[in-house]
């Protein structure tokens, strides 16, 4: 840029061809970065439309911004020239009708800098036209469960599976040192790049934060999935990254992107291709396809038995080739056919041409009845009896039984299911009015509180209520909610819900969920007279809607917002909303100290907060349904940073764990440093009269890197906090060794059990069943993280003494994420005796209920605990519980039957004569049960809530002691 006298620290590179509609939010996107020490690089490819006057009048006004004008070579031509022109020390790839979140490009290159890796990569969140913006398909695994700093393909071989060059800066002088160039004139240029980009890298950061916004649009170059190119550029693709994979020579990388690319890429070509009737394209993707999965097998990759497997194995083997003409007519391989009964009698005609008698066959049959023709529910179509009509007809003409078996395979569901297998069930003979269906109700909903906050360019409502539930099918812990919006003449929304389970009724004897879901709407946006429907899905019954009940005392009233959003109204045709222009963040704010008029809605900084902890997650229920505070989640120190500085008067600090703060640096003095950061930007906050508040998880981080930093830490925030929230009545005393926490600052909040969470029990047989696992007398339990500070070490060690040797009726379950190097020493420590049953990775949420229903005692052999979620999760399941002596423990749990303890100056001998003696009993369970019922998960997010409303409205901490 003209007169700059050092190069920028980052160049963003947009190529640009007939965006002209979302061009200017992508570029207002890269003009609002908190950081302001970049060029955009705009490339325009021969584009036809408006948008280079667009992209020349931002240059005009910021010289930042330059414009280079080429032919229309396509977006990886684009990028090149545009990584050619870049001067930057950072390189960062924007598609322009996407955009990037305000700290999008900060939080990525503070990683780099503090980790010194190639390249950082985030999660990019797809925005559709009239739908809620949800997670990309490719970000949605385990990579990204969490923030990770210097991984590589060798530590993670999923890494290879993040394809997309969005949503990443890299550095330029990586780029360069190893020629990364996209493909040009292809329609997958983000793959090839990419796979080569992390097998490249000695190190990457990945960050479990959204920085990246990603247009899901009709006639995005990404959206053209018809064309014989999807299948030959495809096939190309994949043709190069395998071979890169190969020559890599790591079975462990190559096999994580075949257990993806099969199940999850292939269909769709497979459908192309049979769609377009070209045969030399269908014999060139089948021959790919028999090699690949011939090496699938050669590495033991296994694949699931989906709809989408068993299309791409028939595909290769010939059968659906045999079975179906796959001339580009009508089969369910046609990717778009708008009149629905054509399409139902299209489907049930191929399923009819399958041969039944091949199980693979039988089952891709009914795999596409229940995909395509049963969810036919989500556009409403089985209300037209017309359509009924035709598929009873159709039925009618299947070959002898088939239809027969088709009704078998949804017999006993509800919803839907039950009304198609009448229709099946009655053939051609009758008509079938559909409506007796949707007028069955299986659950009641009622919509309780609709509250609206603005941020940013959005308004967020969220939306409250109650679902009691008729059928007891409904109380599965596997069962999930989403809350449905059809608007006249639009699109439905869905908003994912998120099901607490509860009991209602005065006196608490009816089944139910609290339930709520958010809807986040963009300045102008208009939602009118939208019915509102609770859909709850059951992976085996199916899944039914049912209208939410507005009560009259919320018809024509307007939620409680801010002054920047116009009311939400409910009457009797549903919801209308309508979100009004906020101000736009922008560069300067995140410079300037924040003023009491920027942001009227009182702020709660979280931190740290991951999504997918399920303690957080409960402590925040009640302050975001029913305060209107907003609740905004960070999780790494510049993300804290940031934040602080945009806390006003009234607004909270809220910390939970502390080790990322000082632990995570290289060096003590950088240790030291971030201290030092921290507590000017707390204290900054303060003198704004902002509040902070502490939540005491551990008395001293486990495993701190440099203890005397930690502790020092501690006693800081200590100092600084204006409550101090403990979970455990010894905290204080159990601190003290170590700092001194002020009494008058304490607020007592009991740790939540987690009813509700996690769904009901299990019968024993059934979850053993489900686990392979044989019954014991005593099962016994270890369930967390496997590390050594949780002691695990201790447990298996007294397993191998003679108490509880001489003991034959003892089962082991060891369950959670156990890190390679722990492995050795784990494994080799495991007792042949005992039967284990054994899963040494994270265990998903719908899975919790097998382990705790499978056995009678947890053993928490922790070295260094002060309150342990772990023991309130066994609470909720009945299980009781085995924990080191600590004083402040048994001070706390000792007249709690369930609880026992064992001597830990002797840990291994005194767990083995325990585990020796000790048998299991009704009354134990149901009195660790009765613990969790007297700490329901929104009973203690209430008092929480109760705890920051007056810490935002006290003058000081003395105002609020006793708050809960």
């Amino acid at each position: 840029m003209e007169g700059r006298a050092l190069p920028p620290r980052l160049s963003l590179i947009a190529p640009v061809y007939n965006v002209e509609e979302w061009l200017e939010e992508c570029l207002l996107s890269i003009q609002n970065q908190t950081i302001d020490d970049w060029e955009a690089i705009v490339v325009i490819d021969g584009s036809t439309d408006g948008s280079e006057a667009i992209a020349r009048n931002f240059a005009d006004r910021d010289p930042r911004f330059s414009v280079h004008v080429f032919g229309n070579d396509g977006p990886g031509a684009g990028r090149n020239r545009g990584l050619a022109l870049a001067t930057g020390e950072y390189v960062m790839f924007v598609d322009a009708d996407d955009y990037i979140t305000v700290d999008g490009a900060a939080v990525l290159i503070d990683s780099l800098e503090r980790t010194g890796s190639d390249y950082a990569t985030s999660i990019g969140s797809d925005v559709f036209p009239d739908q809620q913006p949800q997670t990309y398909w490719a970000h949605r695994g385990p990579l990204f469960a969490e923030s990770r700093e210097r991984v590589s393909v060798r530590s993670r071989p999923d890494l290879v599976l993040d394809h997309t060059s969005w949503a990443k800066v890299f550095r330029r002088a990586f780029l360069l040192q190893h020629g990364l160039q996209h493909p040009e004139r292809t329609l997958y240029e983000d793959v090839q790049h990419q796979v080569a980009a992390a097998l490249a890298a000695s190190s990457v950061d990945v960050l479990n934060v959204v920085t990246y916004f990603h247009r899901r649009r009709a006639g995005a170059i990404s959206a053209n999935h018809h064309g014989s190119e999807v299948v030959v550029d495809w096939v190309t693709q994949v043709r190069e990254v395998r071979g890169r994979l190969v020559s890599f020579g790591d079975g462990e990388v190559l096999g994580a992107y075949l257990r993806r690319l099969i199940p999850s890429e292939a269909p769709l070509r497979v459908k192309v291709a049979g769609s377009l009737g070209d045969r030399a394209l269908q014999d060139e993707l089948r021959g790919l396809l028999i090699s690949l999965l011939e090496q699938a097998a050669d590495l033991g990759v296994v694949y699931p038995d989906t709809m989408n497997m068993l299309f791409v194995r028939l595909f290769a083997d010939g059968t659906l080739q045999s079975r179906w003409s796959l001339d580009g007519g009508s089969t369910p391989l046609v990717l778009e056919m708008e009149d629905w009964g054509k399409r139902v009698e299209t489907d049930l005609a191929a399923i009819g041409a399958l041969h039944f008698r091949r199980p693979p066959e039988q089952r891709l049959g009914r795999l596409i009845f229940e995909r395509t023709i049963v969810d036919g529910q989500a556009a409403g179509a089985w209300r037209d009896p017309r359509l009924v009509s035709r598929l009873a007809e159709a039925s009618a003409a299947l070959p002898r039984g088939v239809a027969e078996q088709l009704a078998k395979a949804v017999e006993g569901r509800f919803g839907l299911y039950a009304f198609v297998t009448r229709v099946l069930s009655g053939g051609s003979s009758e008509v079938i009015d559909p409506q007796h269906v949707f007028d069955a109700p299986v659950f009641s909903a009622t919509l309780k509180e609709a509250r609206a906050s603005a941020g940013g360019a959005a308004t967020e409502f969220l939306l409250t209520g109650e679902a009691e539930v008729v059928l007891p099918q409904l109380e599965d812990p596997r069962v999930r909610g989403e809350v449905v919006l059809r608007p006249q003449g639009a699109a439905p929304r869905f908003l994912p819900a998120t099901l607490l389970r509860t009991s209602l009724g005065e006196g608490g004897d009816r089944a139910g969920y609290r339930w709520s879901a958010r809807l986040e709407m963009k300045d102008g946006e208009r939602l009118e007279s939208a019915p509102v429907f609770l859909r709850l899905s059951h992976p085996v019954l199916g899944r039914a809607d049912e209208l939410v009940v507005i009560p009259e005392s919320l018809r024509a009233v307007g939620g409680a917002v801010s002054e920047h959003v116009s009311d939400v109204v409910f009457g009797s045709d549903g919801m209308s909303a309508r979100a009004v222009a906020v101000r736009p963040w922008s560069a300067s704010d995140s410079e300037a100290e924040p003023t009491v008029d920027q942001e009227p809605a009182t702020q709660v900084l979280a931190f740290p907060y991951w999504n997918s902890n399920p303690f957080l997650n409960i402590l925040y229920l009640a302050i975001r349904a029913e305060s209107g505070f907003e609740v905004h989640k960070v999780v790494l120190l510049p993300d804290i940073l940031r934040g602080l500085r945009r806390l006003r008067s009234g607004d909270i600090a809220h910390v939970h764990w502390t080790r990322t703060i000082c632990q995570d640096a290289e060096t003590e003095d950088e240790a030291r440093k971030n201290l030092d950061r921290f507590t000017t930007a707390v204290q900054r906050a303060r003198d704004r009269g902002a509040k902070l508040v502490w939540t005491v998880n551990n008395v001293v981080a486990h495993d701190a890197r440099y203890p005397e930093v930690e502790v020092e830490l501690n006693r800081v925030i200590a100092d600084m906090a204006d409550v101090v929230h403990v979970m455990a009545p010894e905290t204080v005393d159990a601190a003290s060794e170590y700092y001194s926490i002020p009494a008058d600052r304490v607020v007592h909040i009991d740790h939540p059990s987690y009813v509700g969470v996690y769904g009901r029990p299990l019968e024993r047989a059934e979850a053993l069943e489900r686990l392979g696992a044989p019954d014991r007398a005593l099962n016994v339990l270890f369930f967390g993280r496997i590390h050594p500070y949780k002691g695990v070490d201790q447990l298996l060690g007294a397993l191998a003494l003679p108490e509880c040797d001489r003991r034959e009726d003892i089962g082991l379950f060891l369950a959670g994420k156990m890190n390679p190097e722990h492995a050795p020493q784990i494994e080799s420590m495991l007792p042949d005796a005992i039967p284990i049953t054994s899963n040494f990775e994270f265990v998903p949420d719908a899975e919790v209920p097998l382990w705790l229903s499978a056995v009678d005692l947890l053993v928490l052999p922790y070295r260094r605990v002060l309150n342990s979620g772990s023991l309130h999760l066994a609470a909720t399941f009945g299980v009781s519980v085995l924990l080191p002596d600590e004083p402040h423990l048994v001070r706390q749990f000792e007249d709690e039957e369930w609880v026992h303890f064992y001597d830990r100056r002797r840990a291994e001998s005194d767990m083995a004569r325990f585990l020796g003696e000790w048998e299991p009993s009704s009354e134990e369970r149901e009195r660790a049960r009765a613990f969790a019922r007297e700490r329901l998960p929104y009973a203690i997010s209430s008092k929480v809530k109760d705890m920051l409303v007056r810490t935002a409205q006290s003058g000081s901490a003395g105002t609020i002691r006793g708050a809960a």
